[in-house]
Formats: C-alpha cells, structure tokens, sequence
C-alpha cells in the first residue's frame, strides 16, 4: 500500500485505463513490459524476504510474554554508564517495573533518577525478566532506617563520583542496602562528614583546596577535581556506633531528609 493510497484511499492508476483505445502499439507494448517486469519484481523481493527472515530466526528465540508491572533486567550495552573500565561494567543493570507494553516487542520501565536522559523505552531484546529460585534466599528488603535524634538515618557504603554542578560539587552516593539502580547524586552542601568525602579524594589521589562556592584550583585535573573546603556543621552519632558519617540526602526510594555512612 503506497501512501499515495493511504491518504487519498485509492491507488493512481499509472497509465490511462483507456489502454485498449490507444492509437500507438508501442505504447501498449511498453505498457505490458512495465506490467510484467513489476510483478517479476514483486516475486523477487517477497523470496529474498522469506529467505532473510528464515536466516535471521535460526538464532532468534521467541521473546517473553511481558505485562505491566514485571520487573526485568536491563542491558547495559547501549546505556551510557559512568565506569572506569566497560569491561568490568555489569552486563545488566536493576530490576526495573515495566510501566507499560507498547507492543510485542518493546517496553517502557520505570528508570532511577541516575537515567534520567535516557529513553524509557527499550526493545526486548535489551530486557529480561527477573527469576527467582528456592535455591537461593529471597531478596531482603532495603534496611529500614534508623532514628538519630528524632530524624530518620540511611547508611552510606561509599562515594562513587564527583561532577560539577554550577558553582558546586555533587556526589554519586552507593547506599548501604540498595541496589545500583538506586545510586543518586548528592550537592555537596549536604555532606556534614568531611572524612566521607576525604577519603573519596585518597582513593583518586586527588586534594581538597578552597573554599565554600570557590571554583577548582589550578592544581586539580580531570581525574582529580578538585573540591571546596566544606565545613562541618553537625556530626551526629549512632547509638551502634562510636564515629559516622552524615549527609542530608537518603536513597531515591525514600525522602527523610538525612542519612549516614558507617566508618569501616
């Protein structure tokens, strides 16, 4: 169907319907040839397709029947992930909830923030569904927070990253508990534990030259930014623990406006 077709409703014709009326032989000779070869045509194309869609499903499978609501695994082939080798990058990233069927053949999931300027919508063959064996225990729950000081606490495993933002630094948070997919970036205005953040810069050999809102020093480089002298305005302690590190951020799945990091 031409879309010439689609939107008018009827196919032109090519030629006058009046071929037997014409004067000239010729004419209607190359009318047929035209006729004949477009058919020749048309068997060709519809064979080589055949025989191309038989070749490509010798190493197909058929894809899972998704619904909303299912959680599936999502490749990292095609995501822009902040790693420091690809090679050693997990080859899938999540669980994620399918928020929608769009068709047969792809989905769209429900991405954290840290995904945010990527496309929810992924083919299936980029997704797999999520299995669960009795041989292995069960998916604990994220750990429930606790309260310091009548505020709601969440445990901090390390910082990941540093980007810059306007004339400030955030943080890629791991949270203790909480898959990748939860990993948020935290302002670095809300850390209140400098020694979370020190030994960030130990790790990558980097300094912490400034002051608050100042911009990196000529010192720093693009493996080792450098950061703003922050001042430390609390230092909360855990009843379960002599020394820990706070920040005014928690995981994406929770808002209480404070967590902590335990101090290995």
């Amino acid at each position: 169907m031409s879309p010439f077709q689609c939107s008018i409703g009827f196919q032109p014709p090519m030629f006058p319907s009046q071929e037997p009326d014409a004067a000239v032989p010729s004419a209607l000779a190359f009318v047929r040839r035209c006729r004949r070869t477009w058919k020749k045509a048309e068997k060709t194309l519809a064979r080589v397709s055949r025989r191309t869609k038989a070749a490509a499903d010798r190493h197909r499978i058929p894809a899972p029947r998704y619904v909303c609501g299912q959680r599936v695994w999502l490749s990292t082939k095609d995501l822009p992930l902040r790693v420091a080798s690809r090679k050693l990058a997990p080859r899938f990233i999540g669980p994620y909830q399918i928020t929608k069927v769009l068709s047969p053949v792809a989905v769209k999931l429900k991405l954290p923030p840290t995904l945010g300027r990527v496309h929810p919508a992924f083919h299936v063959s980029r997704v797999k569904p999520v299995f669960h064996s009795h041989l292995n225990s069960s998916a604990t729950n994220p750990p429930p927070p606790r309260l310091v000081d009548g505020s709601p606490v969440f445990t901090v495993r390390r910082l990941l990253d540093v980007r810059r933002r306007g004339r400030g630094f955030q943080y890629l948070v791991d949270w203790e508990g909480y898959g990748p997919d939860e990993r948020s970036w935290v302002p670095a205005r809300d850390i209140l534990d400098r020694s979370l953040i020190e030994d960030f810069y130990r790790q990558r050999g980097g300094s912490l030259p400034g002051a608050p809102g100042d911009a990196p020093g000529e010192g720093g480089s693009a493996n080792s930014p450098t950061l703003p002298l922050l001042a430390i305005t609390d230092r909360r302690q855990c009843s379960s623990s002599p020394r820990c590190r706070c920040t005014t951020s928690s995981p994406p799945q929770q808002r209480p406006r404070l967590s902590v990091s335990l101090s290995r």
